[in-house]
Parts: structure tokens; sequence; C-alpha cells
């Protein structure tokens, strides 16, 4: 009898009204009295301590009334006493709390508010839709608690607030609360040219920095109605974000809004399932408002629909579509707005605390928005906003709303005017308006997963001191060029042409994908400035060629330099020439066991440098690297050093140095499928080659183009390559030490096992001053330890393409 009420429930949990295999029951009551016979109590009385936390109900089947005797032999008997729960209804059947609309709602603490409208005097109406569809979605009209019964009259469901509820918000005051922000839909118009009236001579304001929207809006009318059909997913979303998908009514000054649809917020309802909200402020989020009825304002007079009930089904991709009906209106005696979804109200905000919306709306809005610390930062929130697929994908796939109407001075229900498109960050979530004929009723699609796609413009490269205010290229004015072989093969294998996080859509024009980096990434690696990058090393791939008495030029003749102790390779090499390109395809495994601290890669490096050392190094291949990437997945990579790994070069977009071109393709990407033994197998493409326009080295992989190492950060590699390398490496604190680290290489299978089971690069081409794509001649063969991971030159015969096998298994009773 207190507030809050206890959780405990009564009998089963569900309310006396749900009956059988829901409600606990008594039934084949009987007492015995003087007769000394067993008998039905003749009387029956009920009471109830808290009728609206715990109450009863006797039930009787639908036989007609007889005589005792006969009653008692009836097996349809069933006087069910049941007894439940639900005061300010807590979802599920773990204890509630309810109360009195006279008495306990939040809303009448406020002055203003005199009297309870139990409905609306009109209703916003509906309009028939004849058109085609994209597709066919189903309304959701049942909410997850009502399953555990209803709310009896005179009484709202009011889902409770617990004490761990508020402690995770920043503090007690902001708890159901978005942050202030000055909100300027004006602004945007006049960004996109829009045409509306002199009431968008509006101040303009600085965007937020917590929230990022990607909305179509209508401006200008006196809009007394809106609704929209909205189709409901589940993102996932991180733990202090909230992502949702709704309808905004707004007045002139952009100060009062009154917003409703679904959304995902973990920080406040403790789970990241998908619920209905509502929320309000009149002004401009500061200091009043709040999600639902976690504050005074929103009233709330349905006993049938709770604000902040989990909504499901949910749609899933390529699969079935759901969506709601939100509706907001005015009440033209009133002045009140009323919440309905599909033909239910769910109650309304008040005239009272509003100024501007008194009267009507000046701006309506259709999209999503996601909350977070990290928008407009790097690295980006996580956080996807609708499906967290990008618009583009459109119907089955991307998040979207449909049945857009506006309701204004006429009364009538109708289209909205031409809709402004806007999004906060475009590379991130961003719309699209779609209509499949003109007669179509339009979806506007929106939303994104939120990852780090980046204005071109602003991607790390151009914080290089030799890249700053230099013109982007954005593709090669020549192509590496391929040669043709007819040569048997040692078995066949299947191109991967596509990267996984591709599945969620692509980056919009004018972006790039980069991956994110979180302070856990950073915290793995021995220092902040160390992360991403090789560890040095003086590195002589020369010295080599004379160790395997390989064919060098003059340019061989060299002080002879120490191998690195932290890194061991394996690999097959082309020395002396001025090479401008050279490819490969690459076996694609994902080596099980790397060490924590380790990588293993497999890979091909074009080198440069002078007399001492080759200094210069751009590379490019798979690799599974825990320490940077968190995981053991094999993820595509590119690195350049122009000092042996020194002071300069990173993977990737870590540092400034390459420049992404792509839109498709992201660098540290996850690859699949990846190769299994004795089974199908995988390969990549990788091709490094230099446009002689510009001097600029080209990655690309197949025929899709990543970027491009700018000449201006080297010095030696502008005038061409001195060696190529194909190959694997693994860096390891234990590589020539006992025991060895079990970091494997390439598949982790010795290079005699061959094809099926040995990881290989084939078709490896050069390409020279003669212009002329080429296979390399002659090649020599380097292992730092041999008896750790070693290489095999394979050709099946004498005119076949040969295969270059590398790798091995780490530490093992050959390697110590």
């Amino acid at each position: 009898m207190k507030k809050p009420h206890t959780r405990t429930p009564m009998g089963s949990g569900n309310w006396a009204s749900s009956l059988w295999s829901r409600a606990c029951f008594h039934t084949n009551l009987r007492i015995k009295d003087f007769s000394l016979q067993v008998k039905y109590p003749q009387y029956l009385g009920e009471y109830v301590d808290e009728h609206n936390c715990y109450s009863t109900k006797l039930h009787r089947g639908t036989y007609k009334a007889e005589p005792q005797k006969q009653m008692e032999k009836q097996a349809a008997l069933r006087m069910l006493l049941t007894f439940t729960i639900l005061c300010f209804f807590y979802y599920g059947v773990y204890g509630t709390a309810s109360t009195e609309i006279d008495m306990k709602l939040r809303a009448l603490n406020k002055p203003a508010l005199k009297t309870i409208k139990m409905k609306p005097s009109v209703e916003l109406g509906s309009k028939k839709i004849s058109s085609p569809n994209n597709g066919f979605s189903k309304p959701v009209t049942i909410q997850t608690w009502s399953k555990s019964g209803r709310c009896p009259v005179g009484t709202i469901p009011i889902r409770r607030v617990s004490r761990e509820d508020i402690s995770r918000a920043s503090s007690p005051s902001s708890f159901g609360r978005k942050t202030p922000h000055i909100h300027n839909i004006l602004e945007k118009a006049h960004q996109h040219k829009t045409n509306f009236s002199l009431i968008a001579e509006n101040l303009h304001s600085p965007r937020r920095d917590n929230r990022s929207e990607a909305i179509f809006f209508a401006v200008g009318s006196n809009y007394l109605g809106a609704q929209s059909d909205i189709n409901i997913w589940n993102p996932p979303v991180q733990k202090g974000d909230y992502s949702s998908a709704q309808m905004w009514l707004l007045d002139s000054e952009m100060t009062e809004s009154i917003e409703a649809g679904w959304m995902v917020n973990p920080r406040v309802f403790g789970d990241s399932l998908t619920r209905f909200f509502a929320y309000w402020t009149n002004d401009a989020y500061r200091k009043t408002g709040c999600i639902n009825l976690l504050c005074s304002g929103f009233v709330q007079t349905s006993k049938h629909l709770a604000l902040g009930a989990a909504i499901k089904p949910i749609s899933s991709t390529s699969h079935e579509q759901y969506h709601i009906t939100v509706k907001i209106y005015r009440d033209p005696q009133s002045g009140n707005w009323w919440l309905s979804t599909h033909d239910i109200v769910f109650g309304y905000w008040p005239s009272a605390i509003l100024k501007h919306l008194q009267q009507s709306a000046t701006v309506v809005q259709w999209g999503g928005e996601v909350y977070s610390s990290n928008v407009r930062k790097k690295p980006h929130t996580k956080t996807p906003m609708g499906s967290g697929q990008w618009p583009a994908q459109l119907w089955g796939k991307a998040c979207f709303h449909t049945n857009i109407k506006i309701q204004d001075a006429s009364m009538q229900l109708k289209d909205p005017p031409p809709l402004v498109e806007f999004s906060d960050e475009g590379y991130c979530y961003t719309t699209k308006f779609h209509q499949e004929t003109n007669k179509s009723e339009p979806y506007l699609f929106f939303g994104g997963p939120g990852q780090d796609c980046v204005d071109i413009y602003k991607q790390p490269a151009f914080d290089h001191p030799a890249l700053r205010n230099r013109k982007l290229q954005m593709k090669p004015s020549m192509e590496l060029g391929s040669r043709e072989t007819n040569s048997p093969k040692d078995g066949s294998s299947k191109l991967v042409t596509s990267q996984i996080w591709t599945q969620s859509g692509q980056c919009p024009v004018g972006t790039i994908p980069i991956r994110r980096v979180s302070r856990e990434d950073i915290s793995r690696t021995f220092s902040p400035s160390s992360f991403g990058r090789k560890p040095p090393r003086i590195y002589n791939t020369l010295e080599k060629a004379h160790q395997h008495k390989a064919n060098t030029n003059s340019t061989a003749r060299k002080k002879h330099n120490p191998r690195p102790k932290n890194r061991s390779e394996a690999m097959f090499f082309a020395v002396g020439s001025n090479y401008l390109g050279a490819q490969t395809n690459i076996n694609v495994w994902n080596p099980s066991g790397v060490q924590k601290s380790d990588y293993s890669s497999a890979q091909m490096w074009l080198l440069a440098g002078d007399q001492s050392e080759m200094s210069e190094v751009i590379e490019a291949g798979w690799m599974v690297n825990p320490r940077v990437f968190g995981d053991n997945r094999t993820r595509f990579f590119a690195y350049w050093t122009k000092d042996a790994y020194r002071k300069t070069g990173c993977i990737n977009l870590l540092c400034s140095g390459f420049v992404q071109t792509s839109k498709h393709l992201a660098l540290g990407a996850a690859i699949e499928p990846v190769s299994s033994s004795g089974h199908e197998q995988y390969y990549i493409t990788v091709k490094i080659y230099q446009d002689l326009q510009s001097k600029n080295w080209w990655l690309a992989s197949h025929d899709n183009v990543y970027g491009y190492w700018p000449s201006a950060i080297f010095k030696h590699l502008p005038q061409g390559a001195t060696a190529v390398q194909w190959g694997g490496e693994v860096y390891s604190r234990n590589v020539r030490k006992k025991p060895h680290t079990k970091t494997p290489m390439g598949s982790g299978e010795s290079p005699i096992q061959l094809f099926g089971k040995a990881c290989y690069h084939t078709f490896i081409t050069i390409k020279d001053a003669s212009m002329q794509p080429k296979y390399p001649m002659p090649l020599a063969e380097f292992s730092d330890e041999n008896q750790c991971y070693t290489t095999i030159l394979h050709k099946a015969t004498n005119v076949s393409e040969p295969y270059l096998y590398f790798g091995g298994s780490g530490q093992s009773p050959l390697c110590r």
C-alpha cells in the first residue's frame, strides 16, 4: 500500500480476467457443515485489499444453472477465483504498480491541468491507398505486455522505474530526457534552398553535437496533424546511446516538439528491446520534457496500451516486414495534441503545457535519430540507425516511413508538400526518397550502419605535411594490365570479390569507409605511438639475394645488415630491375592459434632504397592481427614506410599517408569465405602499380581500386621499385627464441603439403620498363627460420603456372 508498490506478484502474475491457463485459480471448492455433507458453499463473498494491484473474478462455464447435486457432477464446472497484479504497469509478470487516472496521473501534478479528456472530439482520419507498393508489411497492433492481461477500468499501464534505471543516467535529473540543443530545421531548409515563408528568417544556429538525424521534412504550413507507417527493426545499440525511428511536429521557433515512434534505449529501459515511445519539450530540450510518463506532461487515457512497451514482432532482412502506424493530431475544441497508433488512442499532450503548438505546428519531420557522445567524432559510434542498412538497399533491407500524410487548415488528410531531405552525417546515416511509379505511395528510406564513412577529403592522409593542399587523384591514368596463361594449374580455387561489411550497404558518394578505432584497440599495444605500426628493423632484401646467389645487378654491392629479431619471413623475391608494378593471387586462410600479441600475414612487398638499405616499402595482402583489430579474423591490409619501419608508416589508414578513393572497399575489412584444408580454396588478387603521370603507387584488388600511396611521401619509389617479394610474415617477440611462438604462417601447414593444404601465391606478375606484364625471372627463395616456416616453388609440368607455397606451424618438434 505504498509507492512504489512491491514488484511481488500474486498467483500467476496475470490478471484475473485472463482466466484459464493464464490466471491462477481455486476450483472444486467444498465445505462440510453440521449436515456432515460435503457441499459447494452456498454464498461466496469477494474481498481485495488493493484492487488495483491484486483482484478476483468468479467465473462459471456457459452451461445452464442446475441443482447443487448436478452441478457437483459437472466436469465443466470451474469456479475460478483468480488473482493478479498491475499497478503502474511493469511489463511481464514480475510485479507492478497502478493508479487511478483521476488521482495518480503524474501529468495532473501541473496546475494547468484541470480536467481529463478521455477521447478526442475528432480523429485524424485516413486516406485509402490503391497505388503500388515496394512491398507488403504487416501492422503490429499488440504490445508484448498485454499477453499478461489488461488494466482494470479507471487505471492505466505505466512502466515502473527502478533505482537501477535511474543509476544508468548521467544524473537523476537527466533520466529519461534528451540533452539540450538548439534545433533549427529552417536553417536546413536554407541550406537546401527550399522555398518557404518569411518565418524562415530565423537565427541560424549550430547543430548539436550529441545527436545525428537523417530526416525528411515539410516546412511552412499550419499543420494540424500528421501520420506515418514506420517500419520496425531492432538495431544493435551501444550501451550509452539510443536509436529511434520517429515522427516530429515542431513550432516555428523550433523550441517546442512533440514526437513518437519506436526506439532502442538501453540507458532508459535497461535492455535492447524495440519499444514504443513519446516525447515532448517546450524549450528545445533544455529543462522541460521527457520520454513517455517519466515527468508530468503527457496525459495517458488508454488502459490497453503502454508507453515504453516492447514491440514484437520486428522486421528481418529480406523476410517479413512489420510496421506501426503513428498519428499525432490536434483537437480543434481543446487544442490538445492526441497520439494514437492504428485506431487506438494513447492519450494527449495538453495544450496548456505548450505555447506555439497550441495553434498549429510549422514543421513535420519523418526519419531517424541516433544519440551518442561519439557522433561527429573519431572514432564514431557503432550505433546504427533504422535497420542498420543504407537506404539505397530499399525495401526489405532499409528502414522506411510510408503512408505519410499531413492535415492542414483544410482539415483534409493529404500528401505533404515537396519534402526536403537532410542528414547531419551523410557519411554515417542518410536518406533516400523512392517511388516505384508516379502513382505509387512514396517510401522514405533512412538510416545507416553508423560505421565510419568519412568525407573523402577528411581522411587521415591529408594530415600529412606533404599532402596538404594537394589535389586528390580519383583514379589512375593507367592499369597494370595482365598476362595470359593457358597452362595447367595445381587445382581450382575461387575468387573472393566482396567484403563482409558491404552486406550492410556501401558508403555514399564523396565518402570512404574507415574502420573505427576504440580506446580498447589502442590499449592493447605497447604504447599509443606504436599502435598500428610494425616495429623498426634494418631490412635488406639484396643481402638475401647474395646469400642465395641470386642474379642481381651492381646495386647489390652493399654492407650486410642483421635480420630483425622480432619477425620471421618465408618468401620468394625478384631483385635488381626498376619495377613499375606487381600482382599476385593470394590463397586466403584463417590460421588458427595466432597468439595474442603476434600477427601472421600473407602478402606482397615492393621495396626501394639507396646503397645502404631498402628503406622504402609498400605492401598489401591479408593478415590476422589480434593486437590491432581485437579479433582473429582474416582481414585485408596495406602498409607503408619510408625509413625501414623506424618512425614512419602504419597499417591501413591509422596514420597519414595512404589515400583511399574507393567507397566500396574498406582497408581492414574482414575477408570471407576462407579456405579449409582439403576443401574449397579461395584467393584474393592484389595489384600494386605506378601511375607514370603522377608517380603515385596504386593498390587494387581484382578490378577494384582502393587508392594510392602518394609519390610525395617517398624519395626512391617515385623512380620505381628495386625488389618485389611474395610470401608470408610472422611477427612475435618469440621468434628465434626458445620456446618458439606457436603462431602459424599461411595455412599453418608445411609447403610440402601443396594445393588444398598449404598456402600459396600464384599468377605472380611484374611490370618493368618494357611496360609488359610478365613472370619474374629469376626468383630467389628465402626463409628466416626454415625449420619453422619455409617455401617450395611447385610446377605440375614444365608449362604449368608456378605455385609459390609458403608457411608453417610455428612451434613444433622441429621448431623449438
